[in-house]
């Protein structure tokens, strides 16, 4: 067998990132080209959300009306995802598209997820009127123009490439596929690694 003296060390390098002009910054996502997302203090009283690509950091800004923005997800494209006060976006071509405005029945939510396919997953609270307090949180799936609660669940925090989107129900994590949640063991899972 091998043995560990054996086993090469993977190489790491440490990059500080900086700040958007002060307080913390914090590192939520990264792609294959190293691009980097998170939030980032600006020196005022809240963090924005960034992208930090080619040495440069880059303040995402914020939805209209609101005044912190977090960035979690980046894909191959650099389109990322996060939220902007309580509202999930999506950010592509230099401008944040606002998820909340796909469906009126959202009254806040996150994004977490993106593939290579642009799909979004999170999680959305939703008015629901026969619900006995009136709202329920669920898992989302967005492609396109269309955002989807996904039945049975409570969180979605990523989504595969083959877009398999993976969270946590009530209770269990789950996986879902192609309109099937699936309780798995665990106790949550929270990334997708994808082979490469």
């Amino acid at each position: 067998g091998t043995s560990l003296a054996t086993v090469p060390l993977p190489f790491y390098r440490v990059t500080n990132l900086g700040s958007l002009g002060g307080g913390t910054t914090t590192g939520y996502g990264i792609n294959d080209a190293g691009h980097v997302v998170g939030r980032s203090g600006t020196g005022g009283p809240y963090s924005h959300a960034f992208v930090h690509a080619n040495g440069v950091m880059s303040d995402l800004g914020t939805l209209e009306g609101t005044t912190f923005s977090a960035a979690y997800a980046i894909n191959a494209s650099d389109q990322i995802v996060g939220v902007s006060g309580e509202r999930p976006f999506l950010y592509r071509n230099g401008t944040l598209f606002d998820l909340k405005s796909l469906d009126p029945s959202i009254v806040r939510g996150w994004a977490s997820g993106i593939n290579v396919s642009g799909q979004v997953t999170g999680t959305i609270t939703q008015i629901t009127p026969t619900d006995p307090m009136g709202r329920q949180t669920h898992g989302f799936l967005s492609s396109g123009s269309l955002l989807a609660a996904l039945p049975s669940t409570r969180r979605a925090n990523d989504i595969s490439d083959t877009g398999t989107v993976v969270g946590v129900t009530a209770e269990r994590p789950f996986a879902y596929s192609n309109g099937v949640t699936t309780e798995i063991g665990g106790s949550n899972i929270l990334r997708i690694c994808e082979a490469t």
